[in-house]
């Protein structure tokens, strides 16, 4: 995807029956074709695997933007805790598919995330220091008794800030939104249930990126 695409992948997981993927380009639409390229060819290759026909995938991905800096680093831990708030393991490390393995340096061959680019978004200068960070809270974020699902994460059009907010929504003032969670150092953007239809998605998210494209 990297360089068909210019996107660059700061982290994932896969499970079962879905992906997570942290992503980073310089312009929304990157993202939107590499998306459909991924589901396209992973599609295909599965069911010319087990000799299928028909739609693999359930819908359409939802995608989230993220402010860099403290934010990103929230969505970073809460990807690699995914397998064990299901109960699966209880380390990200007894997990294979995911991105921990490069991110904790157990991995060096057939890496897939740019940890520059991962380093920079989190602004941090130096590779070793954010291994020691990463490793670090993780553990401690491990060690914590209660994990649960949060959907801000997968149902939020923008999280961060509210001045990061405030300067990415021109391509939202057309739309109706709802703020769902607002602190001194988070404000996160949520579309209201009410908007989407039974069959066709969100009319409003389309328009929305559709916009954010347009400015690009």
């Amino acid at each position: 995807m990297k360089i068909k695409f210019s996107v660059d992948v700061l982290d994932y997981v896969i499970t079962s029956n879905h992906i997570h993927l942290l992503l980073w380009s310089k312009k929304a639409k990157y993202v939107s074709a590499a998306m459909h390229f991924l589901q396209s060819v992973s599609a295909k290759d599965y069911n010319a695997r087990v000799k299928r026909e028909g739609a693999f995938w359930r819908g359409r991905y939802h995608p989230t933007i993220i402010e860099p800096g403290s934010h990103l680093a929230h969505c970073l831990f809460y990807i690699d805790l995914n397998m064990l708030r299901a109960g699966v393991v209880k380390h990200p490390a007894e997990w294979r598919y995911s991105g921990y393995h490069e991110l904790a340096k157990k991995r060096s061959r057939y890496c897939i995330i740019n940890i520059d680019r991962l380093t920079n978004c989190l602004e941090i200068n130096n590779r070793d220091i954010f291994h020691k960070w990463y490793l670090k809270t993780l553990n401690e974020e491990v060690e914590k008794s209660y994990h649960c699902r949060k959907p801000v994460w997968s149902e939020s059009i923008a999280i961060g800030s509210k001045d990061w907010i405030k300067n990415i929504s021109h391509g939202l003032l057309r739309t109706k939104i709802i703020p769902i969670l607002n602190t001194s150092s988070r404000l996160e953007i949520n579309e209201s249930a009410g908007m989407y239809s039974l069959t066709g998605g969100s009319n409003t998210k389309r328009e929305f990126w559709k916009n954010r494209q347009k400015k690009s």
